[in-house]
């Protein structure tokens, strides 16, 4: 992932190194929650958002509609804002779309190093691996950061299932 020149850069991870499952509470913060996007069947988008954040609001927005989103068959989305200490609970409950897997959690802020709201990790969940992660300012450059993240790591981001290739950094010639 690329990311605007006003955005902080993602942290150094080497080579996209692990994700974590995700834990903390629920959007109003009553019901504790843990989210797992490691050692599944499924890849995972996790969008880092906050209740304040006028940027964020268009997303808010569009994952309303997620099959408007345009994701691949078998990827979830999952969305993230900090914890209750720096998150309104009640505001977090009135954006988080119906349908939606939103958590609270400051601890997972923490455990991907993210610098900045709106920020997109896709992980891979067979392997637990981060693809790509980036900040973007409207869902078409998601997407694009996406496309371009699933192409570096030799899948298909087409609207079907990722499709694992050879690894990425095991392709060369043409495969690549």
């Amino acid at each position: 992932f690329q990311v605007m020149p006003q955005v902080p850069s993602p942290p150094d991870r080497e080579a996209f190194g692990g994700a974590a499952d995700l834990v903390g509470l629920s959007p109003g913060g009553q019901e504790a929650l843990s989210v797992r996007i490691t050692g599944v069947e499924h890849d995972t988008i996790v969008a880092f958002l906050s209740s304040g954040c006028l940027t964020c609001q268009k997303f808010w927005d569009a994952f309303r509609k997620p099959r408007k989103l345009g994701l691949p068959a078998g990827t979830r989305l999952v969305i993230v804002t900090k914890g209750t200490e720096a998150e309104s609970s009640s505001a977090v409950a009135l954006l988080a779309p119906a349908g939606v897997t939103t958590i609270m959690s400051s601890e997972a802020y923490d455990q991907y190093s993210v610098p900045a709201n709106p920020y997109f990790i896709l992980v891979d969940g067979p392997t637990g691996r981060v693809l790509g992660e980036g900040a973007a300012a409207s869902w078409s450059q998601v997407a694009t950061l996406l496309g371009q993240a699933a192409a570096d790591a030799g899948l298909a981001l087409d609207g079907s299932p990722l499709t694992r290739s050879a690894p990425a950094g095991r392709m060369s010639g043409p495969d690549r």
